[in-house]
């Protein structure tokens, strides 16, 4: 079996992606003069917070959704990583607007995107056993 089908090999993406995405944002902090970091803080101070349980909910969701769900028909497990993709796919445009309207430097931005881009590579190693499983039920 390809190694991609295998739901920890996701996980273990998943989690360095995660890691690396956050010390991605934390050398883009270190652009940022004082003033700037206080608007950041304040503009999201419960944002933070939010994020962080949401990604161990959607985790824990993962876990539950493999193990009880297995019973029904293969389309209904795309149900769940496509809301989460949504979910955050929304939360980090939000983001990203709150991030312009606080006037912070471009290459900050720059480097917000990046970040981003590399949790968004993690979350689709973590769905992907679930969209190759689905897909390959499709085509026989």
């Amino acid at each position: 079996m390809d190694i991609i089908t295998q739901p920890y090999f996701g996980l273990a993406v998943f989690a360095v992606s995660y890691i690396l995405s956050r010390i991605i944002n934390e050398r883009g902090l270190k652009m940022l003069n004082a003033e700037e970091k206080a608007r950041l803080i304040d503009g999201f101070s419960t944002y933070r917070v939010f994020s962080s349980v949401a990604v161990i909910v959607v985790l824990a969701l993962l876990i539950v959704s493999e193990r009880f769900l297995k019973q029904l028909p293969p389309e209904y497990n795309l149900a769940f990583p496509l809301a989460i993709l949504s979910v955050l796919f929304s939360l980090n445009f939000i983001g990203y607007k709150k991030l312009t309207t606080l006037n912070l430097p471009g290459q900050y931005l720059k480097i917000y995107l990046v970040s981003i881009f590399v949790q968004f590579f993690g979350i689709l190693f973590l769905f992907a056993p679930v969209f190759i499983n689905v897909f390959s039920n499709f085509s026989k």
